[in-house]
């Protein structure tokens, strides 16, 4: 072997033994705003779906046995998925360029919302479990019920002023509208919640609305939109025809779920299982197996994400 390759190695094995040492070998990682007892996710139940905050239920433990409801609930916190892990192990993977079709270590997703719910479960001698449930910052709007009359506003102004008057400002949201709405002479809210009130005004006239994170401002940006090039593109799908002697083409007349075992040393092998509320694609499908590339997606609607 050559000897100019041995630093490289030596510094490659340190980098990886350093950097899965720096994350404790834990995919997840949850911050909540002023807490700095340390804490370990164990468990994540998530939910993300079209015209819905989307709602996490995180169970996790800490050495910390009377964390306060004060300092969890109504906090503002951030949730990772696939922390960023040490950095000598990235700057060894950069460097090696045969290594640039495996999967990222580093492509993460963040999460940014507000602690709704907050529980301890159980305490033994040595930590406690709790559970939060994390969520979008417009899941606040579900609290309570209101009455008012909008005059002379279009549903779209009546929207923004709802969400303005709940502290969100153009920075959390974004509008991807292609047609335009007149105003109306009054729109009536009722003993409603501001949440199922603009729900119900956006599906009147055909608005939608999605979730993304802001790459800059790391926040949470609601999304709204009527037309379909507004979805988000998420993932492609492989086409696996069956097996046999006999192979005609696959077929997909719609996709209902697709799941996804990977392991951890916490829980050993989990099963991650997406829904899919619509089909995604209708056809029949021919390819070569040598050739054929995966089949992308046109359309994949946000979904139903166990863990």
């Amino acid at each position: 072997m050559d000897n100019t390759l041995n630093p490289l190695i030596g510094e490659f094995g340190d980098g990886l033994m350093a950097g899965l040492g720096g994350v404790s070998h834990n995919r997840y990682s949850l911050t909540v705003e002023g807490l700095r007892s340390p804490i370990s996710v164990w468990h994540v139940d998530g939910n993300e779906s079209l015209n819905q905050p989307w709602r996490y239920v995180i169970t996790f433990t800490s050495a910390d046995k009377a964390l306060s409801i004060d300092s969890v609930l109504n906090q503002k916190a951030t949730f990772s998925f696939n922390p960023v892990i040490h950095q000598p192990y990235q700057s060894v993977m950069s460097t090696i360029s045969s290594l640039s079709d495996l999967p990222s270590v580093n492509d993460k997703r963040t999460l940014h919302g507000v602690i709704t719910e907050f529980s301890q479960l159980s305490v033994n001698k040595e930590e406690a479990h709790y559970q939060v449930v994390l969520s979008s910052c417009l899941a606040r709007l579900a609290i309570g019920q209101h009455s008012a009359i909008f005059q002379q506003q279009s549903v779209v102004s009546v929207v923004e002023e709802v969400l303005r008057s709940h502290g969100l400002t153009g920075i959390d949201y974004r509008l991807e509208l292609k047609e335009s709405y007149p105003e109306r002479e009054f729109i009536t809210q009722w003993q409603e919640s501001d949440l199922e009130f603009i729900q119900r005004l956006l599906a009147d006239v055909g608005i939608w609305f999605r979730f993304e994170t802001h790459a800059e401002r790391h926040c949470d940006v609601m999304v709204l939109s009527d037309y379909e090039q507004g979805y988000a593109q998420v993932a492609d799908i492989d086409d696996k025809p069956p097996s046999g002697t006999l192979d005609r083409g696959g077929k997909v007349f719609g996709i209902s779920a697709c799941t996804v075992k990977w392991w951890s040393p916490q829980s050993r092998y989990k099963t991650i299982t997406t829904v899919m509320p619509s089909p995604i694609y209708r056809g029949k499908l021919t390819p070569n197996p040598k050739t054929a590339p995966p089949m992308a997606a046109t359309t994949v609607m946000p979904s139903t994400i166990k863990a």
